[in-house]
């Protein structure tokens, strides 16, 4: 990665977690494993957004911080904790290897950021360092 990009994220990073440039954004990152299908990034919470809950309706922007990985735009929808949440892609983008992003959204939970792997590259797949995604989250509350 670049020394740019590094200067960059120093901006979004704090020592209490990560922070963004707005109260509704925030910064989620994961290792990705050479070998594996997929790698959880993160759940989306109100420990990280003040605008979310265990229910409602979002619009979830995830972009991810060195312009070479996967971004996405999800609308995400649920009405009762005990439900499975609806989850739509708006728009997204694959990386270079075809590599995804989806959000899982089970009952009692919060949502969750999914790294998927394009299952023809996995073998290709080089052990990375930590991938970094800015997510946003709208809603009218």
């Amino acid at each position: 990665m670049s020394i740019n990009f590094f200067k960059s994220l120093e901006t979004f990073l704090s020592p209490f977690g990560p922070c963004a440039k707005d109260e509704n954004s925030f910064i989620l990152s994961t290792k990705l494993e050479k070998r594996s299908e997929h790698s959880d990034v993160g759940y989306i919470t109100n420990r990280l957004c003040n605008v979310i809950k265990d229910t409602g309706s979002y619009i979830i922007i995830i972009n991810d911080m060195d312009n070479n990985g996967p971004n996405a735009v999800f609308c995400i929808s649920k009405s009762y904790k005990n439900q499975i949440g609806n989850v739509n892609v708006l728009s997204q983008s694959f990386n270079l290897n075809g590599d995804s992003l989806t959000i899982q959204w089970n009952e009692y939970e919060y949502p969750l950021l999914i790294y998927r792997k394009n299952i023809l590259n996995i073998s290709k797949t080089q052990t990375y360092t930590e991938i970094y995604f800015v997510v946003k989250v709208i809603t009218s509350f």
